[in-house]
């Protein structure tokens, strides 16, 4: 099985690839795993499809805030219906990933890409629910669908922009041993690193949270002026 063994892919490594082995599974666990992992991509498969196709299909769903709900399920579709499946055929054979340089760097960047496009989704998502809840005269104005779709398209803009740097590195992604799956080598350039980490991880998380306190704080003020 994959999964005990590195390739020479694996352990070849240049000066800014750390040194990675990927320990030896025992085979419960590793039957357990492709299990659970058919079952996840299967399940996220059906559901996604489903939930794109009642956006499209029913017209009373098709409003301001499912564009965002059918965004966020695109992106997702995107990892269960490729990016997992692959990988379980990694655990089994990793030289289908390794031996194709061409493949691991689009599974690489297709994992980064919609991994990030899902923090920013959920991002856009509170702040919608923030102005539905919070600023209910405002969120009519600014969350038109021609809005929301330009937000969408925006997001996704932003998130290549800043992932495309790694395409330029000579080793910017790579199959990863412990994780026997193809993704970006953030080693490679620690400043492109830390500028992702703050853009596509920090940022979106911040803005989510302060989103939240905010609807919090509203509906807690809300509750208190009912009361009296």
């Amino acid at each position: 099985m994959a999964t005990m063994n590195s390739t020479s892919a694996a352990n070849s490594h240049p000066a800014d690839r750390p040194v990675l082995r990927n320990a030896a599974i025992p085979f419960g666990q590793a039957i357990a795993y492709v299990v659970i992992q058919m079952i996840a991509s299967g399940v996220g498969v059906i559901g996604n499809i489903l939930v794109i196709g009642a956006v499209l299909i029913y017209k009373p769903l098709r409003k301001s805030g499912n564009i965002f709900i059918a965004t966020l399920a695109i992106v997702d579709l995107c990892v269960t219906g490729y990016i997992t499946p692959l990988g379980i055929l990694g655990f089994f054979n990793q030289d289908v990933l390794t031996e194709s340089p061409n493949l691991c760097t689009f599974t690489g960047a297709v994992c980064v890409n919609v991994c990030n496009a899902s923090l920013f989704t959920l991002m856009i998502i509170s702040v919608s629910r923030m102005f539905a809840i919070s600023y209910p005269n405002i969120y009519a104005r600014m969350f038109t669908p021609m809005n929301c779709i330009a937000v969408v398209v925006i997001s996704w803009f932003v998130v290549i922009a800043v992932n495309l740097p790694a395409f330029f590195y000579s080793d910017g992604f790579w199959f990863e041993p412990r994780s026997q799956s193809c993704l970006w080598n953030w080693y490679v350039n620690p400043l492109h690193r830390h500028l992702w980490a703050v853009l596509c991880l920090i940022v979106p998380v911040i803005v989510t949270a302060a989103c939240y306190l905010n609807i919090f704080i509203h509906v807690y003020k809300s509750k208190q002026r009912w009361q009296w």
